[in-house]
Formats: C-alpha cells, structure tokens, sequence
C-alpha cells in the first residue's frame, strides 16, 4: 500500500519525484474528496433519508455476512489484513454528513479498524445461543458520522471453531461487497500468514463512480430516459392489498423474518417447460407468477414490483465495494381473463424496456 503521508512529506521538502507519484496516483483528488466530500449516489440518498427518518438506532440497513472458520488463527493477523481491506476500499473509509444543505460522503485518507473478539467458548453445546450472539452483533448499528462504517467479529469458540463476522452499513456497501471483501480477506490474510506481499489487482474507485454518476444524470441524452419513466408513474397504483392475518403497523418495527420454502422437483420442471415455450427466462416466469398470485388475492392489476440490479457496469467495478447495487420498479398491466402466457410477453418486454431505460432507479423515481 502506499505511504501517503512519507511521500507527502518528501514532496514537501521538495521531492519532485515524489509530488509526481502523489500526482499520479490521485493523492489530491483524494484530499479534496476528504475534505469537501463527494455527492451521494441516488441508492445512498434514499438510505441517509431512511436512516434520519427511523432507523439510525437499528440495525435494519446493515450487511452481513459470517463464516465459520476451522483451524487454527492467527487474531493479529485477521485483524491486519482487515486493515488492509479498509486500505483498498475507499467506501469503507467514508463518512457521511451535510455540506451546504445537501448529503455528502467524506472519504478519509485513513480509518482505522480492529477485530472485536468474543469469547464463544460457553456456545461450545448451544448452537442457538451462538446463532442468536452473532446475530446480536449484526444488528449492532453505526454512526454514519463516523469511518470505518465496517466492523469484523470473532466468535472464539474454540482454539480450532471461529466464526468471522462481517458487517457493514448497507450505504457503505451491498451483497457483492460482502463476497469480495470475505475473498480478499482471505487472500490477504494467507499471504500474510506465508509472509508474502498480497497481490491483488487494483480495487475500483468509489469515489470515480459517485462523481461519473452525477455526471451521467447531467448528460443531454439522460433526459430522455427521466421522461419515459416519469411518465411511467405519473400516477400512482393503489397500494396491493393483501388479505392478511396480521395488520400492518403504523411503525415499522424491523422485526421481520424470511422464510425458506423448497421449490418441489414438479414443479422446478413445469418452470423449466415454461420458459421453453414462451422463450422467457426464469426471472420472468416467477416474477409474472408472483404479480399473477398477487392478483388472485387482491382483484389488482396494476401492479408494482421491484428488483435489485448489481449495478456495476465497469470492469473495474467489480473489484470495489460500494452501494452500487440499484432497485429498479416493474410496472405492467395485464387482464385478470387474460392467459397466463399473456402476461408472461407483457412481463418480457415490461422488463426490456426496464434494462434499456438507464441508469435509473426507484430512488430516481421516488424523489
């Protein structure tokens, strides 16, 4: 990694070899965004609005992902290659506050971060109480004002049985970031431990990609593309709803759960079948069934359903971390008399139309 505040220092004693080095690596680019801070792309603006409304004292917008770990372990050495990810990553080492009226992300130069270790050894028979402690420490919530917005548990359970936990502030990162960052740990961590330099490519750069998407939302062609889907939800569709045993609170509680159901090999088959004859991916097929389902409860046919889009449409993003994950709305119509095939081609080109109109999002469209 690169010693920033060595080769500061000798471009200030007058190193021109080392100003150049500061130059080309975008040393001053960096200070900037450190000290003005960079806009917030528009999948940031709809979680700072949400974590200032009700959720910034939970833990409902966190990332996680944990990972049990045999053998033996080396704590220092954890704790230095997570060092070293927060090093790379330059949305894990950014802040977020108000400059000016409007959001703004500032990324440090530094953050630091250590590993929380947690004495598991009384879990050794209770699985449950393992389970429940590390999810305790997942819904742990952050100070958006304050870098590193990542944290890393570990669950000693035994000399041998470790349980890494990552977590992260979902503003900070997505699902993507969460695998990339358990791999990279990985790598580091072993190279380390083999007293070796990692050698890994060259992250993305958040900061890049949250300057280029203001710059495309500016671009003359995106005007066109804000058109199609403002008057896509011009008016808005009823709220879906769903008779339910259970009303819906006034307050959200973040209490939720997810439940699991096994697709039966019948019916994975008739899928299969189903795609075949009306060309149409699997997606489609049980995004339409999901919409027909809705509409056998409810009578509703204008119906709104969303999916979640990687978003990262550069090589080099994929090798970053960062929220660059979108929501994208899907809104069709289709006649409850109508066949199911019908709204299969309807969902088809509902979703074509989606992908050709970008980059765009829920969040675009809510505000």
């Amino acid at each position: 990694m690169i010693d920033f505040e060595a080769l500061a220092a000798r471009a200030k004693a007058g190193d021109a070899a080392a100003l150049q080095q500061l130059r080309a690596c975008g040393y001053f680019e960096a200070l900037k965004a450190e000290k003005d801070g960079v806009p917030l792309v528009f999948s940031q603006r709809g979680l700072w609005a949400l974590h200032n409304i009700d959720a910034g004292g939970t833990g409902a917008y966190n990332i996680t992902g944990a990972f049990r770990m045999r053998g033996r372990l080396d704590c220092a050495l954890l704790e230095g290659a997570g060092r070293r990810l927060v090093e790379r990553h330059e949305a894990l080492r950014s802040r977020f506050g108000v400059r000016d009226g409007q959001p703004r992300q500032f990324i440090q130069l530094k953050a630091d971060i250590s590993l929380n270790l947690h004495d598991a050894a009384g879990f050794v028979s209770d699985e449950a109480g393992l389970r429940e402690a590390v999810r305790q420490a997942a819904a742990l919530p952050f100070d958006l004002g304050q870098a590193p917005l990542f944290r890393m548990h570990l669950f000693r359970v035994a000399a041998n049985d470790n349980i890494l936990l990552l977590a992260m502030h979902h503003i900070v990162g997505d699902g993507w970031s969460v695998g990339l960052l358990a791999r990279e740990l990985c790598l580091i961590y072993e190279s380390l431990a083999a007293g070796k330099e990692p050698e890994l490519p060259p992250p993305g750069s958040w900061r890049t990609y949250a300057q280029s998407q203001s710059q495309a939302l500016a671009a003359p062609g995106f005007a066109a593309v804000r058109e199609h889907w403002r008057g896509l939800y011009a008016s808005i569709p009823e709220p879906i709803h769903i008779p339910a045993d259970r009303i819906r609170p006034a307050t959200q509680s973040y209490q939720g759960a997810c439940l699991s159901v096994p697709v039966p090999k019948a019916a994975e088959e008739a899928f299969e079948s189903l795609m075949k004859v009306s060309q149409a991916g699997l997606f489609t097929v049980l995004e339409t069934s999901v919409r027909a389902l809705m509409h056998r409860y409810t009578g509703q046919e204008d119906i709104v359903t969303t999916f979640p889009l990687a978003g990262r449409d550069r090589p080099e993003d994929e090798r970053a971390a960062g929220m660059f994950m979108r929501t994208l709305p899907l809104r069709y119509q289709a006649s409850g008399g109508a066949p199911f095939r019908e709204w299969l081609v309807a969902g088809r080109e509902a979703l074509f139309t989606a992908f050709d109109q970008q980059p765009y999002s829920l969040d675009m469209v809510l505000e």
